[in-house]
């Protein structure tokens, strides 16, 4: 179904992942959070407002970029804050098809969790898991590992700009022929 939707013109959809971020989720990173709004110059991210309208940072979350990286037993979707200047100031799971004592083991471990705090959005989205040295958690390896590698790929995501919007429909030459053909065949079929 994802396919289909992506050939027929839509956007990236996530059918393991459907729910987009609530305000609820950044309470945890932003206490005064009031709304979410798109930033214009990102595909992914939403900038948090407080109910005087100042910006107090940034959420995105790892799906749809992630949901081919398996875990034990499928993909995780996590959610990435930022501050106001752009930097990782934590990492929160959404929803996992893995175990839930696995998944548990990673909500518990804080010092997982933190690992990538203090980086900036271009430079998360360049992390090399491996070369960073990430271990996963402890009884929890290849679900902290797949949460680990999916975090550039989100980042990477949020650095695009939306795509501008095109038209759906577009006249070329060849449908002038198209046209022609049409007409003619008309033209024959109601005359004798």
């Amino acid at each position: 179904l994802e396919g289909v939707a992506f050939r027929l013109g839509g956007g990236k959809p996530s059918l393991k992942f459907p729910n987009e971020i609530e305000l609820a989720e950044t309470v945890a990173f932003f206490p005064n959070a009031a709304t979410l709004r798109p930033r214009p110059s990102s595909a992914t991210l939403l900038d948090v407002y407080d109910a005087h309208d100042v910006a107090l940072g940034a959420v995105t979350r790892t799906s749809t970029e992630a949901d081919t990286i398996m875990g034990y037993q499928g993909p995780t979707d996590s959610l990435i804050a930022f501050n106001r200047e752009d930097r990782v100031v934590g990492l929160q799971i959404r929803k996992s098809y893995d175990n839930e004592p696995y998944v548990g083991y990673v909500r518990d471990e804080a010092y997982f969790r933190e690992r990538f705090n203090g980086l900036t959005l271009q430079e998360l989205a360049k992390v090399d898991v491996h070369a960073m040295r990430v271990e996963g958690v402890s009884g929890a390896t290849m679900t902290s590992m797949a949460i680990a590698e999916g975090l550039p790929s989100a980042a990477a995501a949020a650095l695009v700009s939306p795509p501008e919007p095109t038209r759906r429909f577009v006249f070329a030459a060849r449908d002038v022929g198209t046209l022609l053909v049409l007409v003619v065949a008309m033209a024959l079929s109601f005359s004798r």
